[in-house]
Parts: C-alpha cells; sequence; structure tokens
C-alpha cells in the first residue's frame, strides 16, 4: 500500500531470553508501526466530510458546555483508519495509535490533533492520550442518547425497562442514530455505483439480523444488566435453545440469486440497524428498504430473508410486496407443510394459498424433502412439490395500490386432477 516505516523500537518482551521458542512471538524487521500514507488519510477525510454525518453532529452537539478537545471528526477518522489497517479492529484503543503514531505530523495538524504528546515507550503519556479520544467520543454518544444512566452499575428490570420506554418513544433519536448509518453506508453505495463496481449486481438483496457482541456481562440470577439494550438472542432461528447474549444488528448486503455472477461485484452493506434482539427485526429490515429506495434507483430483484422472519405478521409481507420485489425465504422445520387456513377457507403451504382438497401427501411433501438424506430422497421430495403447484390459488389480478388486496380464485377443477 506504499507504506513507510519509523525506526525500529525494541521492545523488551519480545527479546526475553527467559521466553522458551515455542512461546516467543515472532519477531518483525521493524517494532514501530507503519505510517500510512497522507493521500489516504485526506481520502477518508474527504468521504466523511461529503457523507453530511459531520453537519448532523455538529447539530447535536451545538451549545453543550466544556471546552473544545479533539474533534469529532479526528475520531471518526481514526476508527476509519484502524478499520482498515488493523485488521478490522475499530475500538478506540487502536484509533488513538493510529492517530498519534501511524500517521504524518502534517496529518495531525490537518486533523487538529498535532499539539497533544504521544509515546509508544511512555505509558502515562499514552493513557493521556487515548483519555481525550475516549472524552470527544463519548461527548458523541451521550449527545444520541434520551436515557443517559450510568454504565457502570448494573441496572434492575424497571430501570432496564425505563430505558427502553424512553428509547421507543423518543423517535427523534432512533431515526438520528439511523441517519448517521445510512449516510456512512449510502456513500459507499453511491461511490461503488460511479465506478461501476455494481455493474454485474441484478439487485438481489439479503437481509439478515445477526448477534452482535455486548460490552456488557450476561443477566445476573437477580435480574440486574450492564447493557439495556442487550438480551438473549436465539441463533440462526434454531430450535434447539442455543441463546447468546448480545445485541441484534440487522443486516441488508448484496447478494446474487445467479451463481454465474458469483464474485463479479463487491459484497457491501446496504443498511444496518441495531436493536434489542427479538424487538424490532421486521420494522428494521423494512426500513432498511424503504430508505434504500428512497436514496438510489436500484433494480428490483430478489429478496432474501432467514428463517427467523418466516412467522411475521401480515403487514410485513404487505410491505415487501409494496416494494416489488420477490421474497426468498427459508422455512424452520416446524413451519413446513400444512401452516393453517385462510378465512376463505385456502390452505396455508409454503407462504401461499393452495386448494383446501389437496392430497395430503402433497402437503406433506416439504417435510419429506427436509428429511431427505440420500439424493433420491431428495429428488422424490422435489418432485411431489412440483406436484402442488396445479393446486395454488391463480392471481385475479393485482392489486390496484402498492400493498393493497390481491384477488386470487381457486385453481380449475380439471387442472388440480392431473
Amino acid at each position: 500500500m506504499g507504506l513507510t516505516s519509523q525506526p525500529a523500537l525494541r521492545r523488551g518482551w519480545r527479546y526475553n531470553s527467559r521466553r522458551l521458542d515455542r512461546h516467543r512471538r515472532p519477531v518483525p524487521q521493524q517494532d514501530a508501526p507503519a505510517l500510512i500514507p497522507d493521500s489516504k488519510v485526506g481520502q477518508f477525510r474527504a468521504m466523511l466530510r461529503q457523507s453530511g454525518v459531520l453537519e448532523v453532529i455538529a447539530a447535536k452537539l451545538a451549545g453543550r458546555p466544556g471546552p473544545a478537545c479533539v474533534s469529532i471528526e479526528a475520531v471518526l477518522v481514526g476508527l476509519m483508519l484502524s478499520c482498515v489497517y488493523r485488521r478490522g479492529s475499530t475500538n478506540l484503543d487502536d484509533a488513538t495509535e493510529v492517530l498519534f503514531s501511524q500517521i504524518s505530523d502534517a496529518a495531525r495538524d490537518s486533523l487538529g490533533i498535532g499539539g497533544f504528546a504521544y509515546s509508544l515507550t511512555d505509558a502515562c503519556v499514552s493513557r493521556a492520550a487515548y483519555a481525550r479520544i475516549q472524552r470527544a467520543f463519548d461527548a458523541l454518544t451521550t449527545a444520541f442518547d434520551p436515557a443517559r444512566h450510568d454504565r457502570r452499575r448494573r441496572l434492575t428490570r424497571e430501570e432496564v425497562a425505563e430505558v427502553r420506554r424512553r428509547w421507543r418513544e423518543d423517535e427523534s433519536a432512533t431515526e438520528a442514530i439511523t441517519k448517521l448509518a445510512d449516510l456512512i453506508i449510502h456513500l459507499s453505495i453511491a461511490e461503488a455505483m460511479r465506478i461501476g463496481a455494481l455493474r454485474h449486481w441484478h439487485g438481489d438483496i439479503g437481509i439478515d439480523c445477526t448477534p452482535a457482541s455486548t460490552w456488557g456481562k450476561e443477566r445476573r440470577r437477580s435480574g440486574t444488566v450492564l447493557d439495556p439494550h442487550a438480551d438473549w438472542y436465539k441463533k440462526g432461528g434454531s430450535d434447539d435453545g442455543d441463546l447468546i447474549w448480545a445485541n441484534g444488528l440487522t443486516l441488508g448486503v448484496t447478494g446474487h440469486a445467479n451463481p454465474a455472477i458469483t464474485g463479479k461485484y463487491p459484497r457491501l452493506a446496504l443498511g444496518m440497524c441495531l436493536h434489542t434482539p427479538n424487538i424490532g427485526e421486521d420494522s428494521a429490515a423494512i426500513g432498511i428498504l424503504q430508505r434504500l429506495d428512497a436514496r438510489f434507483r436500484l433494480p428490483r430483484a430478489h429478496l432474501a430473508l432467514d428463517r427467523g422472519y418466516s412467522d411475521r405478521l401480515v403487514w410485513f409481507y404487505d410491505a415487501i410486496r409494496a416494494s416489488e420485489r420477490e421474497l426468498i425465504i427459508d422455512y424452520k422445520k416446524t413451519n413446513l407443510g400444512r401452516q393453517g387456513t385462510t378465512p376463505a377457507g385456502a390452505l396455508w403451504f409454503g407462504g401461499v394459498p393452495v386448494c383446501p382438497h389437496t392430497p395430503g401427501h402433497l402437503v406433506d411433501a416439504a417435510r419429506l424433502l427436509a428429511k431427505g438424506r440420500t439424493q433420491a430422497e431428495k429428488e422424490r421430495g422435489q418432485a411431489l412439490m412440483d406436484q402442488t403447484l396445479a393446486f395454488r390459488f391463480q392471481t385475479k389480478e393485482n392489486p390496484k395500490q402498492p400493498g393493497g388486496a390481491t384477488a386470487s380464485s381457486a385453481p380449475p377443477p380439471a387442472r388440480a386432477r392431473r
């Protein structure tokens, strides 16, 4: 990447003669961190200013008392640089080391941190530099927090409920944080479209809810918690009770339905929303699609969801139909086959209405396909699934408005008997 190096600094722990050879870490050619070119620092700074994030943050921080310290721009640039040059790490410790030891003096002056001291060998000086970065980042997080509390003390059930209630009622805080994430993510999408990196992407989108690490330990038996937004996350929508104490993170990414275009476009994040597990996954997914369609004119193709979205309310699927995308979803084994009846008497089978006189062995074909172990059993199950197409209700007319009612009719008896 065109990196240059500083003079080597010998750290005693690397050259401890009492350590065995198998315990000794490999010694690099130079012990000081490599310098990041000024052009890369300027590139990330220009991208951050172009995104509009700094204007949103400045509006939130306006009027706060106290002397100005490290700018939010410098902190965010440090986090972005550490994510790229430190193998994906984005914590404040790495950002501090990047800002004070891996960029040039001219780059530090441009970010307004040229007058602060830093040392790789003096622990007191390095901790002071970290404290400056931490105070600046705390000012950012507290400005967007409608329910500020002592994060070093465990909260009771009543206090957790109060924090969640205030976040739920203060829609402006949630919208502001979501706007910050969208500004940064949409900037990368616009840049990828500008350089033609998405020319082979057909518009297929994958949305998944995954556990995100939380800074607080799990709930104690007394019910107290450190992180009021964390909860038990059921991994993968599984039915075996595999629970993880974490936050919920809903992500939208570029995908493909055709394996032939694998590797022809970058896997980009299209949207992100952090929330409490088991609360708000459906609204987070719909919000990602709506904000994406409002910002870009993307092709409408397939929308793939994991099995955790297979048992949502009707409004969720209506909103997806309104986005003019074809839904692809992985059902849980308990949802395969017969899923109930519609008010008109039709059977729900695989998320679509079918004739109530559909043979029972065809209704159970999905379970047979899921349990198939050999290739012959899977082919037999797929053949039975194909036979259910003749029993599906036929669409008579499209809805008059997006998300409206769709008129459908039962298949003709002669067709269903074939």
